[in-house]
């Protein structure tokens, strides 16, 4: 038997007594309630939270955004899907997450609509705290969470929106320019096995070591989506760098608001596969839409 599936929670609070007022007894409850309990919030809502909590904060690991967000907004998703999937099904966990001004409104869209689908079937609650002076992201609180909690307690969300409709409204940057590549070549069917060959090679340069088939197989998987998937043909560029090896596959395809490659596919599905596999070989994996088609950086390090 299950401990059940995802409860996932907005909370709009006015300040740091109107925040507390909303999450504590929900935390006190899971303490009690011998669950896992994690707080990702800033120094001074932790300081609250404790001492409102008392010594049921002694349980709550507490933990700070600018770590538990570090990385890039999709491996974020994936690392909380990884290891959301390693919990025990029979305990449930309960997580309070706190917007931080720092928070590109485009992520917030993403982790909040990627987890509706990849952790639906995980016993957990998410606690998405966001003040409601950020128009912006609570708006996306707002469209991400089929129910919405404050002191008075939970209340069904009729604001709620499904998460490609909200993808489709913030779909992702293109990342970061790093200058002049280290090698570019288009590619099209007849290139795959050349393909491989060069980033063996590129792999090789920066001494990626056990880390090569990695990068092969991955690069490999992203070219061949684009092949079948996308525009027929593409354009990879690479950038080596001691230990570390960084490629970006474009090609023309169209812009499809999707959450392939953060969700694991469907045991007998079509779609979805390469995309998955290369977030789990690489170190970071971005995937963006421009108006020249689609990108997907990957970066695999020694």
């Amino acid at each position: 038997m299950t401990a059940g599936p995802l409860r996932h929670e907005g909370v709009l609070y006015r300040d740091l007594d109107d925040l507390v007022a909303a999450v504590a007894e929900p935390l006190a409850a899971a303490v009690r309630g011998d669950q896992a309990v994690g707080a990702i919030v800033d120094a001074p809502t932790e300081r609250a939270l404790r001492d409102r909590l008392g010594d049921a904060a002694d349980a709550v690991v507490f933990q700070p955004p600018e770590e538990a967000f570090a990385e890039p907004a999709q491996t974020v998703v994936l690392r909380r899907v990884l290891e959301a999937a390693r919990l025990p099904g029979t305990r449930r966990a309960t997580v309070l997450g706190q917007h931080q001004p720092w928070m590109n409104t485009a992520d917030v869209a993403l982790w909040d609509a990627a987890f509706n689908v990849a952790l639906a079937a995980i016993p957990m609650t998410l606690l998405c705290a966001c003040p409601t002076a950020v128009t912006d992201a609570s708006a996306v609180v707002r469209a991400t969470h089929p129910a919405l909690r404050s002191a008075d307690g939970i209340r069904p969300n009729p604001g709620y929106r499904e998460p490609l409709d909200v993808l489709r409204d913030h779909p992702p940057a293109e990342p970061e320019p790093l200058g002049p590549s280290t090698d570019e070549t288009a590619f099209g069917a007849a290139d795959l096995s050349a393909l491989r060959h060069r980033m063996a090679r590129h792999g090789e340069r920066a001494g990626l070591a056990d880390r090569i088939d990695d990068l092969v197989l991955a690069v490999s998987e992203i070219a061949t989506n684009s092949i079948e998937h996308g525009a027929g043909s593409g354009l990879l560029r690479v950038w080596t760098a001691a230990g570390n090896v960084t490629c970006d596959v474009l090609d023309a395809g169209p812009f499809r608001p999707s959450l392939l490659g953060l969700v694991p596919p469907p045991l007998d599905g079509h779609r979805g596969r390469g995309l998955w596999t290369a977030r789990l070989l690489c170190d970071r994996v971005h995937l963006w839409f421009s108006g020249a088609g689609t990108g997907v950086r990957l970066t695999v390090t020694a």
